[in-house]
């Protein structure tokens, strides 16, 4: 394997047939609605993986979120990429986009050492 590490930071959303609103907080229902890695993260990812055929790169996914979302990361794996990791913890519940960035960013520095 080559030096060239890649991480793909992929969000994990409602399939777009199957969203729900509740009118009165004007949130998503997640309840109930399959999910799936944000297209636009998937093309990162399929680019990645194109990378690693042609450069020997390792290819890891990162994501945040609930231990409900594994499932739908695992697909990743199947892809050919090497490793997923989620950063799963009730303190992330609601976290903002800053939170958000610096957690991410916090385990692209772990995963990368």
């Amino acid at each position: 394997m080559g030096d060239l590490h890649i991480v793909v930071c992929v969000k994990i959303v409602p399939k777009p047939e199957e969203i729900r609103v509740d009118p009165e907080a004007n949130l998503l229902l997640r309840e109930g609605v399959r999910s799936e890695i944000n297209p636009p993260d998937m093309n990162a990812l399929e680019m990645a993986l194109t990378l690693k055929d042609q450069f020997g790169a390792r290819v890891d996914i990162l994501s945040m979120g609930p231990p409900s979302f594994e499932p739908n990361l695992r697909v990743a794996l199947a892809m050919g990429c090497d490793h997923i990791y989620l950063l799963s913890d009730r303190a992330f519940s609601g976290a903002d986009t800053l939170a958000t960035t610096y957690s991410l960013a916090k385990g692209i520095e772990k995963i990368t050492g």
